[in-house]
């Protein structure tokens, strides 16, 4: 089992989450973000944003539709729908690298897994698979003290194995 220390140990990656991590790794503070999955959260993977898309191309089918009503002429309108979900996952999957870079570019050590509160200040971290986290973050070097006082928050890990995500 490692031990690893952190200043931040944010747990869930909804909105707040990962803002919350991103600003503060930003700002020179040790921070890692443990998820379960998927990166993002819901909204930009299976939620909010791809019904919008889905939503939207439906209206675009529906306006399209009414054509003649406007005076515009042309073929008989299919839907295409493998189409429509291509375009919906082609969203999905840039918005997934979008939240990837991020985390690399603010030095937030993303974790796939699950954590769990085994003391003050301290976590079990159970990662996806049994795997490695696939850090996402810069080196770490030894920070100081917060300025707040707090000291370090730590949590554990158990299993070394790759995981993918």
């Amino acid at each position: 089992m490692t031990i690893e220390r952190f200043d931040v140990l944010i747990i869930g990656i909804g909105e707040a989450g990962k803002y919350l991590a991103w600003t503060l790794a930003e700002a020179g503070r040790k921070t890692a973000l443990v998820e379960r999955r998927p990166i993002g959260g819901s909204c930009p993977n299976i939620a909010c944003l791809p019904s919008k898309n889905l939503i939207h191309s439906a209206k675009e089918f529906g306006f399209a539709g009414r054509a003649k009503e406007f005076g515009l002429a042309g073929e008989p309108l299919a839907n295409d729908m493998k189409g429509v979900l291509r375009r919906k996952q082609k969203m999905v999957d840039g918005l997934l690298a979008m939240h990837i870079d991020r985390f690399r570019t603010s030095g937030t050590e993303l974790i796939m897994g699950e954590a769990e509160f085994i003391g003050e200040r301290t976590a079990e971290v159970k990662l996806n698979a049994g795997g490695n986290p696939g850090r996402l973050g810069r080196e770490y070097h030894p920070q100081p003290r917060h300025a707040c006082g707090y000291p370090r928050c730590s949590w554990t890990r158990g299993s070394e194995a790759d995981d993918t995500y």
